[in-house]
């Protein structure tokens, strides 16, 4: 499946605040976290991403 972003949204945030993973919505994220804790968090949902989808090869 093919998801087409807009290239008007900061990814990164809009990643995190859609993961379901953190509590916090994307207007929090965008005025309470810094750009480091948000790259942070960009790669713990890639890693669960990736081992979600390790998880269901495995099957």
């Amino acid at each position: 499946m093919t998801v087409r972003i807009p290239g008007r949204l900061c990814w990164p945030v809009h990643r995190v605040a859609t993961s379901g993973l953190y509590p916090d919505g994307l207007a929090t994220i965008e005025s309470d976290w810094t750009l480091e804790m948000v790259v942070d968090a960009c790669e713990v949902c890639d890693a669960i991403d990736a081992a979600r989808v390790e998880a269901s090869e495995r099957k």
